[in-house]
This record gives structure tokens, sequence and C-alpha cells, in this order.
């Protein structure tokens, strides 16, 4: 007999076996929504993988080399189905990248999310920079992303807050930073030490529940820590950013004159979210533009944008007994000794009741969330780079 006669009848006989292994395995998969998905899944898993590498090596044994090589691909290709995409980094100071990473499961206590849309925070790079290990733990490969929307799609053992088939929201921040919101799911506690989560309003876009959870919040507190009163003035640095947009119309709503620095071009929309004056940083200097718009000074400054320089110069606008908020860490030792004034580095805290209260705000109709921009998890990594360099009109959001 022509030996490629004996590999057809090879074929003949190994197709059908690998047809009717895979089909056993796809009833174990069935099975295990009864005795309990992860073990019934993993044996399932290992028993199907196990029988396609011992049916690859009968095949390449009788058939041509280039056949062999174009099963084992094949089945490498296969595996990597079983993967999400997700962009991470493998060790402080990478670059991010988009990776195959193997999907998680939920332990006790945690749920599984479908994720739909992350938005962008300068915490992400922080935390890839390793900015945050003095607050919590981290685990490589870690995927970037804090703030988030997704549904959830399968319980560990005693969760009771939430439920299979919820819209949830808010930072996904847990006890060891691993898995973010840049990815197809995720993992994380109900109750996250560091973080909030909860379902979203009634009504809310999801684009939006994604975008306003962190700068949201933060603009929440750092208002509140400022005590401003209605009537008084605020000078909010850097008001075109995630946060600065939200702070702008939270201010505007609690009766303070807001004065905003915004480049010429965000002007209108600055003003339309709420702010009373601009100063457009990049022809005018602070200093003098509020001699001219606040010539008896302002009660209080907000600062997003984190340079100590320009916020001493408005700090020289600052009625005794002013306060200082930065978010940015714009406070030095020098300018919080200050007797004149209160000038602190805010942190942000008490999150689910910030994430709680804007996010009604947003139901409501009573705030706005700009975006900016939108792009794929494909682009995120470029988008992070962009989103480092500043000038932002709003938020970044990535579509998973």
């Amino acid at each position: 007999m022509h030996p490629s006669d004996w590999t057809g009848r090879a074929r003949q006989f190994v197709r059908p076996l690998d047809a009717l292994l895979r089909s056993c395995a796809n009833e174990l998969r069935s099975y295990a929504q009864g005795i309990g998905r992860s073990l019934a899944l993993g044996l399932a898993r290992e028993g199907a993988e196990h029988q396609v590498r011992h049916n690859q090596v009968a095949v390449r044994e009788l058939m041509p080399p280039s056949a062999g090589r174009d099963a084992a691909e094949g089945a490498e290709a296969e595996r990597k189905d079983e993967n999400m995409k997700a962009v991470a980094v493998n060790s402080f100071g990478d670059p991010p990248r988009v990776l195959d990473l193997p999907e998680p499961e939920p332990g006790p206590g945690e749920i599984l999310v479908g994720l739909q849309f992350a938005s962008i925070n300068p915490v992400d790079w922080a935390a890839t920079a390793g900015a945050l290990t003095r607050f919590t733990k981290h685990r490589f490969p870690l995927i970037l992303g804090f703030d988030g929307v997704g549904r959830i799609q399968a319980l560990g053992a005693g969760v009771q807050r939430f439920a299979v088939g919820d819209l949830i929201h808010g930072q996904f921040w847990g006890d060891v930073l691993a898995f973010g919101t840049y990815a197809q799911r995720l993992t994380i506690v109900e109750q996250p030490a560091f973080g909030a989560l909860q379902t979203v309003p009634d009504g809310v876009d999801p684009r939006l529940a994604a975008a306003l959870p962190t700068a949201g919040m933060t603009a929440d507190g750092a208002l509140e820590q400022l005590g401003c009163q209605a009537g008084q003035s605020l000078l909010i640095l850097g008001a075109t950013g995630g946060v600065g947009v939200l702070a702008t119309q939270l201010a505007a709503q609690t009766g303070l004159t807001v004065i905003a620095t915004a480049r010429a071009d965000a002007r209108e929309q600055i003003q339309r979210l709420g702010a009373a004056e601009t100063i457009d940083y990049g022809t005018h200097t602070v200093d003098d533009e509020l001699t001219t718009v606040a010539p008896g000074g302002v009660h209080g400054v907000l600062d997003l944008v984190g340079d100590p320089e320009g916020l001493a110069a408005a700090v020289r606008h600052l009625r005794d007994g002013g306060r200082v908020v930065s978010i940015a860490s714009g406070v030095t030792d020098e300018l919080a000794a200050q007797k004149r004034i209160i000038a602190i580095n805010y942190v942000l805290d008490d999150k689910p009741a910030r994430l709680r209260r804007v996010s009604e705000r947003l139901a409501a109709g009573r705030l706005e969330v700009p975006v900016d921009r939108e792009v794929a998890l494909q682009q995120a990594p470029e988008a992070v780079a962009a989103a480092r360099q500043g000038g932002a009109r709003g938020k970044t959001l990535i579509r998973i």
C-alpha cells in the first residue's frame, strides 16, 4: 500500500476519535453547572487538552512534518482563545502593553465582572510606577485601571451585596493590585478595601458611569475640604481635566463664584459648566489676571495641577484665613506651615458615600461628565501616553 494511503486511513481514524473526545468534554462542561463550575471545568479542560495533544502526536507520526506543524499551531490558537485581552505591565516602570492573560475565577467573597468601559486616571500610571506600594500590595502582571463599568458574570461563595447580571461601576481598588479595569474581565471582593462599588443608577449611560467614579469622588471630597460658602470665590487651577470639569459644576451649583484656569479654546465649555471667569494661562499669568478679576482676593484655591510655583503665585491672592486644597501634592511643607492660611494635600476618603452622592447627581441630570476621547482596548497604551501629556478636555474612555 502506498504511504499516502496509510496517512489517509490514520486521519480517518483519528478525526472521529478527536471529535468524540471533544463531545465528551462538552458534556463534562454542562455537567459542571451541577457539581461546581471551577472544579468540573478544570477537569474537562485538562482531559480534553490532554487527549488533543495525544492525538496530535499520533497524527504527526503518520503524516508529513508540515501537517504536524499545522495541527500544533491550531491547538495553540485554541488555547489562546481561553485567555482574555488586558493592558498590563510585568514590572514597575514598564510601558503598558496589550497581553493575552488567563481569565480570573472568583474566590470566596469575590465577583467576576465582564467589563464594558474603563476610564483613564493619573492614578493608573502612578500604580505602574510603584507609587502606591505604601498603600497596597501588587502582583504581576499588573493590569491597569481603577475606574470602570461592567456586568457581574459569576459570584464567589458568600457574596451578598450583588447578584449575577447586576451592572456595577466604581473604583475597582482591591487589597492587592493585580486585576484592573483595562481588561475584558476582572475579579474583586464585593466590598473593596480601598475602592467603592455600587450598581449603576437607573437611566445612567454606562459610558458615563465608567468615567465618573475617581474624578467625581475627588471633586466632591476636595470641595468639602475647602469648606467655601455660597457667595464666596474659588480659584480652580486646571479646570479642564477630568476632576476640574466636575469640580467647576459642583462649586457653581453650591453658589460659589468660580474662577477657572483654561486655555482659550476651552473657555466656552468651562463657562457653560459654571465658571464665572476664566484665565488663559497660555497667554497671561494667573498672578496678573487675578489682580483684575478678583481685586479683593479669593476665599479658596483648588489645585488640580501640582505646580508648587504656580500654586504659590495663586496663594498670594488668597484672603487671610482662606484655604488651599491640592489633589496633586502641590502643597509644600513651607506652604503648609503658613499661619495666614490653611493649606493641605487631599487624599480621597469616604469613597462609597462620595460615589453615591455624585452618581445621584448624574442620574438626576445635575452633573455633566464630558468625554474628551473614546478608544478601543488595543489603543489604550497610546491613550495613556497621551493622557500623561495633559491638555485633556474631559475624560478618556476605553471601550472593552
